[in-house]
């Protein structure tokens, strides 16, 4: 339905979005200069809660079969700037997704069935600020904002054509974190991300949790898994999306490029 495949694709960005890896610069002994870092992530999630459309509230349970199926498009990017103690850190990822022939049987037991077009746009801007704990573990500070955009357009294809439409909606949130890097072998990293945001000024709240390890190939490339756990609690009461609730998680896999 509606609900369920715009909170599959909203959840899956964002857990991507907000994973906010570490980058193979996490020994204390950083260069004067600049540094740089892209990594491009895939990733596979779950999750649970419910999305408030309309006049209904229907739970939401969608495991990675789902998402995979109805994917169209996905692309994600992280990138990070470092000066010194002082860096921040770009979250920019599109999706978009389609569904066919979807049943209405909640807001219509006569079986009415819909085409469901979904995209979502979600750019993070960060600035961060490095205490250096050790040669080889460093403490970043975390603030900035989380743009979203969200939108939904669906079309019936057999029932009454009142139950279609198109809906979008955007909101800021102000984000905060903290992220705890440690480098133990000379190619071996970890790190370990919380963030909170929202705080009523764009959604209610919303919170996050990452870690993960990495492995440096040489100066350049270095490969990230990891694993993201992330809550959403948006309450709006616009004509279409009035809310969502949803707690998602899965693993990470990035490559990164630094230089």
């Amino acid at each position: 339905m509606v609900r369920r495949a715009t909170a599959a694709v909203c959840a899956s960005l964002m857990v991507a979005m907000a994973a906010g890896t570490a980058t193979p610069q996490t020994t204390a002994g950083a260069g004067e200069g600049w540094e740089f870092s892209v990594t491009p992530h895939v990733w596979t999630v779950s999750m649970r809660g419910a999305a408030d459309i309309g006049d209904l509230d229907v739970p939401v349970d969608v495991g990675l079969s789902d998402i995979s199926d109805a994917l169209d498009l996905g692309a994600f990017i992280h990138v990070e700037a470092r000066h010194g103690q002082w860096g921040g850190l770009l979250d920019v990822g599109y999706m978009s997704a389609s569904i066919e022939d979807e049943p209405l049987d909640i807001v219509d037991p006569f079986g009415s069935m819909a085409d469901i077009e979904t995209s979502v746009v979600v750019l993070d801007a960060l600035g961060s600020y490095r205490v250096t704990l050790t040669d080889s573990d460093v403490f970043d500070f975390l603030a900035g904002i989380r743009w979203t955009r969200a939108e939904v357009d669906v079309v019936v294809v057999e029932g009454s054509p009142d139950y279609g439409g198109t809906a979008d909606d955007s909101w800021i949130d102000p984000l905060v974190g903290i992220r705890f890097s440690s480098r133990f072998s000379e190619s071996w990293y970890s790190w370990v991300r919380m963030d909170v945001g929202g705080f009523g000024i764009g959604s209610d709240f919303t919170w996050g949790t990452s870690l993960g390890l990495g492995y440096e190939f040489n100066d350049t490339v270095a490969a990230n898994l990891g694993y993201k756990h992330i809550g959403i609690d948006w309450d709006d009461g616009s004509e279409m999306y009035k809310g969502l609730v949803l707690v998602e998680h899965g693993l990470l896999l990035g490559v990164t490029f630094s230089f």
